[in-house]
């Protein structure tokens, strides 16, 4: 792509009296930690090669996340997870591989408080203030009904702080991050909807705000005056009643400054409602792209500071963050979706002085460095799905969509050259087979892909038109098409694979990666002319890509579609919700029917699902779960629900839209072809898993939920190939 050389977002800034080499940090967060199969967190090779990758990918400042502190069992001492987790000298071995690479090491300390139901039932839950049920159930009902923490609780809390901030000062951090953000403890006591106290902690801004500037004027007592506070905390809280204003978080961050922080990170709070009758609770995120999709697409939210212009969530917080910046003298560093492009034009504009970034720099360690070499075709984007989050928010290491290596290790995130070549052919250029050719390739092999459709790409491109483009597939797939590109893969398009073929080509290993199967459909009248099965859908639909381009053809589906105004779907899986979605905004009316009792399998619990379900719910649309189908007629679809009665749902088409199945017919015929055969993706219902460090690859069962999806797909092609 062609875009101008960025020149702001390269200009050194300082934090107090430290000089930063660029204006591009990476965020603090508990999803960048790598958890071993305890799933605590040493101190670990899988640490230090993650972090040093970040240093050396060009940020100017790396910030670690997860430093809990939090009260002891007896609720009369503090500690850290910083002080009980990790050696002095394993904080000092970070420090070091951060500073080799000319960046700043800071750790991000947050209050551990309050809990959460899922994982922490049986602790005590602090906060600002005493909460029951009743009241949670108006803020986040699954957090654990909340203490109030004493003055002098708060008192060896604030000192935990400053403990923290000294150990990581001894062993060589640059500085720390306060985090009082999102609805963590320390933002109990700043929300005014949290925040139900009378004493001197609670009531004014000025009462609020003390807790964080006494954690900051401790640590500067502690670490001296040169010691760099970035301060972070929420833009604004969205639809909680009492939640926070712009214009409230501004006088926050004024009162931060004048106790000693060096810079403010403003993120963003933006709560949802539940949908009781489809059991799913109110709750609250922080990231744009998720939070605003599809619900807010459209909606103008400037007054909350919530700027949606540059499209699909991208800087979407700098509203508030700009008028922080307008408020206070020192730097001000933006999230929410960052990208170096959007975030240099804001910095020229004093907006904000820094981006923070975080999920881009899973999706590719070297950002930084490739944003300032101007190599943009080259940076592997953030498709914005959101599993790293959810799989940290559950507590597992996170994967990335796109980068089947994070996480891994030094040893497994680069890819060595191979002993000896190999000729290997990958059967599919969807997501798993462009990216197993593209690591062979980076092995050395010699690498043929044979596609039987006229382009690379798969069903990947349809999947970014059927959200709107909304989510990065079809950047994500054409980066993929680039790569091998470069890499000299030879690509044969329009060629069914068979045996015969593959033999022809004598490989010493082949990948079939060629999609999962439509399952069977034993409906009566499944063949009438109103069906239109997804696999008849995307074959239409890709006829039609070898006229137009994936986006023009998302802009031609406005004006036509192959089906009538009224669309029952079967499927309420992650393919139904999307498609109605997608069909809704083509001004059809839609019924889900869903055979199982849930809607939503295969998506993502922190975000899309419940967001997908809200918009659906909040547009009218019918949801049937436990509901069989009958028949289908010309008139519509009969329906029996739980009980056993029937109903007619009239409908001038009917779209199948179900999870893929296992298709491994090719990978049995090309048995004993050559001495390795593989198959990755949907295709496939075992995952090709290694254990860490990779040794053998060999299929092993999955614990996963079939089908898989994109992430999987990515992850299993890299190992398979990375192994050849």
């Amino acid at each position: 792509m062609a875009r101008r050389r960025l020149e702001k977002i390269l200009e050194p800034c300082y934090i107090g009296k430290l000089k930063v080499k660029n204006r591009m940090i990476h965020m603090g967060s508990h999803g960048s930690i790598p958890k071993d199969d305890q799933g605590d967190a040493p101190i670990s090779p899988r640490w230090l090669a993650f972090y040093e990758s970040l240093a050396a990918g060009g940020f100017g400042l790396v910030s670690l996340g997860g430093g809990i502190v939090k009260l002891d069992e007896t609720g009369e001492r503090g500690f850290t997870t910083i002080q009980s987790n990790f050696s002095f000298e394993g904080l000092q071995a970070l420090a070091a591989v951060i500073h080799k690479h000319d960046a700043h090491a800071f750790w991000q300390l947050l209050c551990g408080y309050p809990t959460r139901q899922l994982d922490q039932a049986h602790v005590t839950s602090y906060a600002s203030s005493t909460l029951t049920q009743d009241d949670l159930d108006g803020l986040i009902p699954y957090y654990n009904p909340t203490t109030a923490l004493t003055r002098e609780q708060i008192d060896v809390i604030t000192t935990a702080f400053a403990d923290a901030a000294e150990l990581l000062q001894r062993a060589g951090f640059d500085g720390v991050e306060i985090n009082a953000g999102h609805n963590h403890g320390l933002n109990t006591f700043l929300s005014p909807a949290w925040n139900r106290r009378t004493d001197e902690y609670g009531g004014s801004a000025e009462n609020r705000a003390r807790i964080v500037c006494e954690i900051n004027r401790k640590i500067k007592e502690r670490c001296g005056a040169d010691f760099p506070i970035i301060d972070n905390l929420s833009g604004a809280e969205y639809n909680v009643e009492g939640g926070r204003t712009v214009a409230d978080t501004v006088e926050l961050a004024r009162l931060f400054e004048a106790s000693g922080a060096d810079a403010i990170h403003c993120r963003y709070e933006m709560y949802h409602e539940g949908i009781p009758e489809l059991g799913i609770p109110r709750t609250a995120h922080e990231l744009p792209d998720v939070d605003l999709y599809p619900g807010y697409v459209d909606e103008d939210l400037s007054e909350w500071g919530i700027d949606n212009s540059f499209g699909k969530g991208m800087m979407a917080w700098s509203g508030a963050a700009a008028a922080v910046k307008a408020a206070v003298s020192i730097p001000v560093s933006g999230s929410g979706r960052t990208d170096a492009f959007n975030g240099d034009k804001l910095i020229a504009e004093g907006k904000i002085d820094f981006i923070s970034i975080c999920r881009r720099a899973h999706a590719d360690a070297d950002y930084c460095r490739k944003v300032a070499e101007g190599a943009w075709d080259d940076i592997r984007p953030c498709v914005g799905c959101n599993t790293c989050y959810d799989m940290s928010a559950h507590n597992v290491n996170t994967w990335c969509m796109v980068n089947g290596g994070v996480m891994e290790g030094a040893d497994y995130a680069q890819v060595p050259p191979a002993d000896a070549p190999k000729r290997v052919v990958v059967i599919g250029s969807g997501a798993a087979g462009l990216e197993a050719a593209r690591v062979a390739a980076l092995r050395g092999h010699d690498v043929t892909i044979v596609e039987r459709e006229g382009q690379l790409g798969g069903t990947l491109p349809l999947a970014g038109m059927i959200c709107d483009f909304h989510e990065d597939f079809l950047g994500f797939s054409r980066w993929q098409v680039r790569q091998v590109e470069k890499l000299g893969v030879r690509v044969m398009t329009k060629t069914v694979a068979d045996r015969a073929l593959v033999e022809s080509l004598a490989p010493d290993a082949v990948i079939v990666a060629v999609g999962g199967a439509e399952p069977a459909v034993d409906i009566p009248g499944i063949d009438r002319k109103i069906v239109v099965t997804g696999e008849e859908l995307h074959r239409q639909l890709r006829a039609a890509l070898k006229v137009f381009n994936v986006e023009r053809l998302g802009k031609l589906s406005k004006l036509y579609l192959p089906v009538g105004r009224r669309v029952v779907i079967l499927g309420g899986s992650m393919h139904g919700l999307r498609t109605a979605h997608f069909l809704m905004r083509r001004g059809r009316e839609v019924v889900i029917v869903e055979e199982g009792p849930e809607l939503g399998t295969g998506m993502l619990d922190c975000g899309p699902k419940p967001n997908m379900l809200r918009w659906l719910v909040a547009n009218d649309v019918e949801m049937l779960t436990n509901a069989r189908v009958r028949e289908i007629t010309d008139a519509g679809v009969v329906v029996a629900g739980a009980d056993g009665a029937e109903r007619l749902i009239r409908a001038d088409s009917v779209v199948t839209a179900l999870p893929l199945g296992p298709n491994l017919a090719l990978y049995d015929e090309l048995a004993g072809v050559a001495p390795e055969v593989y198959a990755v993706g949907d295709c496939n219902p075992l995952i090709v898993d290694a254990p860490y460090p990779p040794s053998k690859i060999e299929p092993v069962e999955s614990e996963l939920i079939w089908p898989r999806f994109t992430a999987a797909a990515v992850r299993e092609a890299y190992r398979v190939a990375r192994g050849i």
